[in-house]
């Protein structure tokens, strides 16, 4: 499902302006979802008051979770508030809510009704764009092409994942203990230019997750342990849909952390299998619902 629905079926539901914006980013963003309706729920119809508009703080809250990695540095996300909040009255002629409400006369009695026949609709789905514009435009700071000095860490990021997810699944010591042996995988990664060319990861001043992307494939995708549940996966996976415009990916079918991560980010299950080899287990195609 594209943020444009997804926000504009949260409006529908009853979530208020801020709350549909914020809630379409929140899985790309890391945010759990409930936290994220919670957060922003204050901010609808411009604070009660008229104020600035619930859409534009909801993405102004996304572009501040996306961007400020350091809260105490100002210039990129002050640089995207200005950014933004200027293309949005370019696009809708406003920001306050009571100016962009003043024009609107809606006589249904029933709220739910009224609420959809007006220009808020309109205005949730411009703010969702023009976020998504941005964050197009200025990318993925923390996320870089890998490089040969990267081949011994991403290598180490992938065997420890390995042998938590996989070993307890597949019990083969000689694989796992031996087999994956990270100075030889991290020597072969650093010498084979093309492989290498498919990988990225995340570094904020130590690598601490990686992607590997063919074509429209998302081939792997780890995080090191003790950084998990920090929104590195999310935003390894936002760039790969969004820059590198990615569609799709095998899943094992034994693997119930992994199949719920890539739904809730906007991948769904398939019916193609295809056998992991030399197991009897089979892996998943799972594809982006947009796609």
């Amino acid at each position: 499902m594209n943020r444009t629905k997804k926000a504009t079926e949260l409006f529908k539901a009853g979530y208020s302006c801020s709350q549909a914006v914020l809630g379409a980013f929140a899985p790309a963003l890391g945010m759990d979802m409930q936290q994220a309706l919670q957060v922003s729920a204050c901010f609808g119809r411009g604070m009660r008051c008229g104020s600035v508009c619930g859409a534009c703080t909801g993405a102004l809250m996304t572009l501040g979770m996306q961007y400020a990695a350091d809260p105490k540095a100002h210039g990129l996300t002050n640089k995207l508030t200005t950014e933004f909040l200027s293309r949005f009255e370019q696009e809708n002629g406003a920001t306050l809510c009571r100016v962009l409400l003043e024009k609107t006369a809606n006589t249904d009695a029933d709220p739910a009704i009224a609420r959809m026949k007006g220009p808020c609709p309109g205005l949730v789905a411009s703010a969702v764009k023009i976020t998504e514009e941005l964050i197009a435009e200025y990318g993925f700071p923390q996320i870089r092409p890998a490089k040969p000095d990267d081949a011994s860490r991403i290598t180490e990021i992938i065997i420890t994942n390995y042998r938590k997810q996989f070993y307890p699944v597949f019990r083969s010591d000689e694989y796992y203990f031996q087999e994956l042996n990270t100075a030889e995988k991290a020597a072969q990664l650093r010498t084979d230019k093309e492989m290498l060319k498919q990988y990225f990861v995340y570094d904020d001043g130590i690598v601490r997750g990686c992607i590997r992307i063919s074509g429209t494939e998302i081939v792997r995708l780890f995080v090191e342990p003790s950084f998990q549940n920090r929104g590195i996966g999310a935003k390894l996976l936002a760039f790969a849909d969004t820059v590198q415009h990615t569609d799709h990916l095998w899943v094992l079918e034994c693997n119930p952390d992994a199949i719920r991560f890539y739904e809730r980010q906007g991948y769904r299950l398939t019916d193609t299998k295809k056998p992991e080899p030399d197991t009897d287990r089979y892996l998943i195609l799972m594809q982006r619902e947009d796609a």
